[in-house]
């Protein structure tokens, strides 16, 4: 994501190129990719597509998920396991800006009353 910010788009087709290929082999063994930080999620599933436009960018763009957002799927699914012990904290979050860009609302806040 920083070359592309920075406009060096060969350096970034390079990395992309590198990293897709990385990355679909592992999708074509069964695994998903999850992105604990939503500029990579969003580099993933929407910049390397535009920068290199082949299958394999497709193919990880699809099979990407920003982290909060795969593990809320998999709640919906019944395949998260819940037996959490409650903590009487508080805590702030601040909702990452490229998590917008994502366009998955804010997957990793919980609101208590």
């Amino acid at each position: 994501m920083p070359s592309i910010a920075l406009g060096a788009l060969d350096h970034a087709r390079l990395l992309a190129h590198h990293n897709t290929k990385i990355l679909a082999e592992s999708v074509r063994q069964g695994y998903s990719i999850i992105a604990s930080e939503p500029a990579a999620a969003l580099c993933l599933m929407h910049e390397y597509p535009q920068l290199l436009g082949d299958e394999d960018s497709k193919l990880v763009a699809q099979s990407s998920s920003e982290a909060c957002t795969f593990l809320w799927k998999m709640h919906t699914m019944g395949k998260l396991q819940l037996d959490f012990k409650p903590l009487h904290i508080t805590l702030g979050y601040h909702t990452p800006c490229h998590l917008n860009a994502l366009e998955v609302g804010t997957p990793g806040k919980i609101c208590s009353g």
